[in-house]
C-alpha cells in the first residue's frame, strides 16, 4: 500500500513552504530545524512527510536538489512553479483521477476513492490526504496538462479503409499585451472550436 501525506492541519501548509523559502536549506532536517522556523508542534512532523514525498528531502532527512532550487529560486514565482512541478510528479495520477491539471478544481470525491484504494486509510484520513493535495494544487503553480504524466498512448490499427482520428492538444503560453492581434485571433478560433 502506498504511503500518501495527510496533513492534520492543512492551515499549516503554506505558511511552511514560505517558512523553507525565507531560511537556510539544512545539512539534515531535524526538531532543531523544525523549531527554528516556528514548527514545535508534534503534528507538524507531518509536514516532514509531505517534504518526502514531494522529493524536498531524502530517506535521510537531507534536503533534495529540488529545495536547494526552491530555495535559490529568484522570486516568489519561480519557487511555486518549481513546488507545482514537485506536485505534479508526485501527485500525477491523483491529479488525474480528480481531473484537475492546476486549471481546474480538484474532484475531492473521485481523489478520495483513488487514495482509499491505494492506501487503506481510512475516510478521515484519506479525507485529510485530499484536502493536502488541494492546498498544495492552490498554493503552487501546476505545470499544466501537458506536463503532468499522462500513460502512454497505445494506438490500435485502424479497420481497413478507416482514416484514425487525430487529436492534438496544444499548450500556449503567451503575453496578449504583447500581440494584440494574436490574441484576437486565438480568442476567434477557440470561439469558433467552443462553438461560442
Amino acid at each position: 500500500m502506498s504511503v500518501i501525506p495527510a496533513i492534520r492541519e492543512p492551515a499549516s501548509i503554506a505558511p511552511f513552504f514560505k517558512a523553507l523559502a525565507q531560511t537556510t536549506v539544512p545539512g539534515k532536517v531535524d526538531a532543531n530545524f523544525m523549531a527554528g522556523i516556528g514548527f514545535r508542534r508534534q503534528s507538524d512532523v507531518r509536514l516532514l512527510e509531505l517534504l518526502h514525498y514531494l522529493g524536498f528531502m531524502d530517506n535521510e532527512f537531507q534536503p533534495t536538489e529540488i529545495w536547494r532550487k526552491y530555495f535559490s529560486a529568484p522570486d516568489e514565482d519561480a519557487k511555486l512553479t518549481i513546488l507545482g512541478r514537485a506536485v505534479a510528479e508526485t501527485y500525477s495520477q491523483a491529479l488525474r483521477t480528480g481531473g484537475s491539471d492546476g486549471t481546474s478544481r480538484l474532484n475531492g470525491k473521485a481523489v478520495m476513492a483513488y487514495f482509499k484504494a491505494e492506501t487503506g486509510a481510512s475516510d478521515t484520513e484519506t479525507a485529510y490526504m485530499v484536502l493536502t493535495l488541494q492546498i498544495l494544487s492552490d498554493l503552487a503553480r501546476l505545470p499544466g496538462p501537458a506536463t503532468i504524466h499522462q500513460p502512454e498512448p497505445t494506438f490500435d490499427s485502424p479497420a481497413p479503409g478507416a482514416e484514425r482520428p487525430v487529436t492534438l492538444t496544444l499548450n500556449i503560453t503567451f503575453d496578449p499585451s504583447a500581440d494584440p492581434d494574436l490574441a484576437t485571433l486565438l480568442k476567434r478560433v477557440l470561439e469558433r472550436q467552443l462553438g461560442a
